[in-house]
């Protein structure tokens, strides 16, 4: 915890989370929950539920689920310290000097340290360029008719031709050797006796993540060397799945779509045209991660990847990602030209303007395309293309839409209507397609089983009665102490609530969430104590109660005589497995 848990709390109580949730997503009230589209996953019925009174979210479809830090370190792509800041910020709280573990506080100024690296290697770049040694780049970008105020926008740089400058200049400034190999700015030499620069004689671009940091760079080699472009290996502060190049200024953008293109440069020279909505993938085919990154700021998503075979194929493969992820996606053809930049330097921002108003739905190019590869004068060919438009019309999940499309599509390609619906009754029937949201369903629910094993499972349904029936808490505690909370995960959750009971205070669980600095951790606790248990009688209560208690009094036993060699505690878990069975809780009373 960077913070004292009493500030933790304040500031969560202080950041509603319906309000805060409310700023991204909308949300309708349903009894004493609020409802929403999902923005962690493509849904088109709402399975996202805030609970005013608990203070969390869950998602039924996907299984997300959290506090307002929770929430915040989705969307903001936050560490825990950071969504605290941001949500002090906005309940007008000042912090103070963090109060941070010694783990904590190494994790921390790791982290710190990673970026103020590359944030010393933009710089030293940036300066590079406009040395003698960077004249060759200045003339690349100068023949490219990239205009100096973009230089500075996008951070620009040189790597110089030399191999040891950037490593001698980092240790100079007396930063790690470890973290700077870490980070893929330096390479050990075959020999064994020193390190050299990943990058020289580029270009450099530096890769900023959504908050303008420098997480990475890219850099394109001057003259014919291989590989032409060349990216900083994944590290502790750089994901290369879950970033997207030039999303930092692009989030920011007036025109309410984002303009997906290929590589640095063709964000750069449309930035330049007035389109600073363009963004690029890393160096990697379009992710999932990147879709959803992508989801938090845009709706509406145009593609215009270059016009030859790669780059249709790129295209092909990158819609469907991003209609899972509920992105309403257009693809834009460049005519005569092999890319944006080389259109725009011809033809002008307004006529590339023209081309985006242009810009076709995601599954009528994927027909278009279709339609290209079988000559439909022949009846086999025609054939084939109607059972391939068929399964793509059938990944359209929205059944108004899908008829919309298949009496459109219909006509356009001169495809009877009939047939084309009797085709896709067919395959139906033949493939036993079922509803995708159900079947996602299914698989969460199984992920969430095997992830939990028995141990955990009690340890989980313990802390959840304790919470949901406080009456149950002296019962327990006299049968129970921490301690036998094997997983560190449950005994963190374990001691924040016994001593709150001890204290008298009522227990939240947005305030055990709010213990965990990590999302994955955060969601975890989410789904395993938020479930409603309920009993029809007393009876069931106790017995209940007793088998939790006896299971994992027998898990800690078999647990510790697995691992420990002393004579001693070996003879006091034998007399404990003997005291098993006299163990009888009986409660009084229930409070719900």
């Amino acid at each position: 915890m960077y913070y004292p848990e009493e500030l933790i709390e304040e500031i969560r109580l202080r950041n509603d989370i319906v309000n805060i949730i409310s700023e991204y997503i909308q949300l309708n009230k349903k009894g004493s929950s609020h409802f929403g589209l999902c923005p962690f996953h493509n849904e088109k019925t709402p399975s996202f539920s805030v609970s005013a009174d608990k203070q969390i979210y869950h998602c039924f479809g996907c299984g997300a689920g959290g506090n307002v830090y929770t929430f915040i370190m989705e969307m903001e792509n936050y560490a825990f310290l950071e969504a605290v800041k941001h949500l002090a910020d906005k309940a007008n709280i000042t912090l103070p000097t963090p109060e941070l573990s010694e783990e904590a506080k190494k994790k921390l100024q790791h982290r710190q340290q990673l970026l103020e690296i590359n944030r010393e290697t933009a710089k030293y770049f940036y300066h590079q360029l406009y040395s003698n040694r960077g004249s060759a780049v200045l003339q690349y970008l100068f023949n490219r008719k990239i205009e100096k105020d973009i230089y500075k926008r996008f951070g620009l740089g040189y790597s110089n031709i030399t191999r040891h400058d950037l490593f001698q200049y980092l240790r100079s400034k007396k930063f790690d050797l470890e973290a700077i190999s870490e980070l893929g700015l330096i390479i050990p030499e075959k020999s064994g006796n020193g390190y050299f620069d990943r990058f020289w004689n580029r270009l450099m671009f530096p890769i900023l993540d959504v908050h303008n940091k420098v997480i990475g760079f890219g850099g394109r080699v001057l003259g014919d060397a291989e590989p032409k472009y060349l990216n900083s290996p994944e590290s502790n502060i750089y994901n290369k799945r879950k970033h997207l190049y030039g999303l930092n200024i692009a989030r920011t953008s007036k025109k309410p779509y984002a303009l997906v293109v290929e590589g640095y440069m063709d964000v750069i020279a449309l930035h330049q045209a007035g389109f600073d909505n363009a963004i690029a993938p890393l160096g990697t085919a379009f992710t999932p991660e990147q879709a959803m990154l992508l989801r938090r700021y845009f709706t509406d998503v145009v593609l215009a990847f270059d016009s030859d075979q790669a780059g249709v194929k790129a295209t092909l493969r990158t819609i469907p990602i991003l209609e899972r992820n509920g992105l309403n996606v257009k693809v834009l053809t460049v005519v005569d030209y092999k890319d944006p930049d080389e259109f725009i330097k011809n033809k002008g921002s307004a006529a590339f303007e023209e081309l985006v108003n242009e810009a076709v739905q995601g599954v009528l190019y994927d027909i278009t395309v279709l339609r290209n590869q079988h000559d439909i004068n022949q009846p086999d060919e025609k054939i084939k293309f109607i059972e391939a438009v068929t399964r793509r019309l059938l990944e359209i999940e929205d059944n108004v839409a899908r008829d919309v499309y298949t009496e459109d599509i219909a006509k356009r390609f001169g495809i009877s209507l009939n047939i084309l619906k009797e085709q896709m009754k067919k395959v139906i029937q033949n493939t036993g397609i079922v509803n995708h949201s159900n079947k996602a369903k299914k698989e969460v629910k199984a992920k969430k089983e095997d992830q939990e094993d028995s141990t955990d499972k009690i340890q989980s349904n313990i802390l959840s009665l304790i919470i949901q029936y406080p009456s149950f808490f002296n019962a327990i505690k006299e049968h129970v102490v921490v301690d036998e909370f094997i997983s560190p995960f449950y005994r963190k959750a374990a001691e924040y609530v016994y001593k709150q009971h001890e204290k008298g205070n009522n227990i939240q669980l947005a305030s055990i969430i709010a213990l965990y600095d990590e999302v994955g951790e955060q969601n975890r606790i989410t789904n395993v104590l938020n479930p409603t248990i309920k009993f029809e009688s007393q009876l069931l209560e106790e017995k209940a109660i007793n088998e939790l208690v006896k299971a994992l009094k027998q898990a800690n036993i078999d647990y510790y005589s697995r691992t420990t060699t002393d004579i001693n505690q070996l003879n006091k878990l034998i007399q404990m497995k003997r005291q098993l069975q006299s163990i009888n809780i009986s409660l009084n009373s229930k409070e719900d």
